[in-house]
């Protein structure tokens, strides 16, 4: 936000002088639906470059040294702030109730992490979408000599998140499907693309990808590199390309956790999210991650219809089941195994009926009897509903 707001100073000063706010998307519409304008979130204003996230406000004496007014940056809200109502006129011209509560929200890295159920150093989650990151929740900013990494502050602005990340994720791999793994210009099967790979052995037989097809963040933040496909010879065919592409995303992810390792913040359990994570292969790509297996879950935070399907772990098997809103497990599709006979006998399974405001997951051991063993912050379901 901050070199975009320089940009407008310096190109078009006009507008600069005539502007009250600068405020995010989110807080532009949260000022019209409850009159309220000149609001943000930490997660958000941590993300604009102008806030001081140690003490967790503006940095005024950065901001003054750039000629830039201070005055015009929003005021500071936890996320779950609700202070504004909807108003009347907002009523009239969307039929939300009047008076409804709004909470100002926050930025999608922290509403992930949340959603991830990462709560504590060391639990961290992966998003994979067309860009990737990892992150996990600290009390404090991780101190890091070569500024490889970047946080931004939790939802409540006490904790940060301390976050590596990958430009080209997902992004990477759908370039590749259409322009190494296609068939004139059309994109490959993703299906048939992780059959290829299977084919092939770890390490991808010396072929390695760079997916740095923007450029690279975590660890150099160079915005000059550019992707690269090597190590040929005559002996390689594009199964090993496919196998590669998998392992350079997942190495390029796994460099981010291990500069958070090196700097004293090892990350000892992940979660998966993001598209990404609906991936047949994902098991190829958790497997570079050198995050112990038994700790690493896949879910998916959507919902489908009336249907969520999410990714269950049990024993050596990674499946991918429906499980329907009433709480049952439908029929399941079996995914990749996974080549892990130390992978603890746990199941993470989730449900949802119709008027629960979200949902809800269960972590059973299946080493025991089925038991109750809740995330933390998800309330109790009715007796039942628990899955085994």
């Amino acid at each position: 936000t901050l070199p975009k707001i320089l940009w407008f100073k310096e190109n078009l000063p006009d507008i600069y002088n005539r502007t009250r706010w600068f405020m995010n998307i989110k807080d532009y519409i949260y000022g019209h639906l409850t009159g309220k304008f000149g609001y943000t979130d930490y997660s958000d204003a941590s993300l604009t470059t102008a806030l001081d996230i140690n003490r967790r406000e503006w940095a005024g004496d950065m901001l003054a040294a750039l000629g830039l007014d201070s005055g015009r940056m929003p005021n500071l809200l936890a996320s779950h702030d609700i202070r504004g109502r909807i108003t009347r006129t907002t009523y009239r011209q969307t039929g939300l109730i009047a008076g409804t509560p709004v909470a100002i929200g926050g930025g999608d890295g922290a509403c992930t992490g949340r959603g991830a159920g990462v709560n504590e150093p060391g639990s961290g989650y992966c998003y994979i979408g067309s860009s990737a990151w990892v992150s996990q929740i600290l009390p404090a900013p991780l101190k890091d000599p070569k500024a490889r990494i970047l946080h931004y502050l939790d939802l409540d602005g006490q904790s940060c998140h301390a976050t590596g990340t990958v430009q080209c994720g997902a992004a990477a791999f759908d370039w590749s499907l259409k322009n190494l793994l296609g068939n004139e210009g059309k994109p490959s099967d993703i299906s048939a693309v992780e059959n290829m790979a299977r084919q092939i052995r770890p390490g991808a037989e010396g072929v390695l990808f760079l997916p740095t097809l923007m450029g690279w963040r975590t660890p150099y933040w160079d915005a000059n590199t550019r992707g690269c496909l090597m190590g040929f010879s005559l002996y390689h065919d594009q199964r090993h390309i496919a196998r590669a592409v998998y392992e350079g995303i997942a190495y390029a992810l796994n460099s981010c956790s291990e500069v958070m390792k090196e700097c004293g913040a090892p990350i000892r359990s992940m979660m998966l999210t993001g598209g990404g994570a609906l991936l047949r292969g994902i098991d190829m790509l958790v497997m570079q991650l050198e995050i112990p297996l038994e700790t690493v879950y896949a879910t998916v935070a959507l919902a489908r219809e009336r249907n969520i399907p999410v990714f269950l772990a049990f024993g050596s098997k990674y499946r991918k089941h429906e499980v329907n809103a009433d709480g049952t497990v439908s029929d399941a599709v079996d995914a990749a195994a996974l080549k892990c006979p130390d992978l603890k006998h746990k199941l993470l399974v989730g449900g949802q009926k119709e008027g629960w405001p979200n949902y809800t997951f269960y972590v059973i051991d299946g080493s025991k009897a089925p038991e109750k063993q809740l995330l933390k912050g998800v309330e109790p379901a009715a007796e039942g509903e628990v899955l085994s």
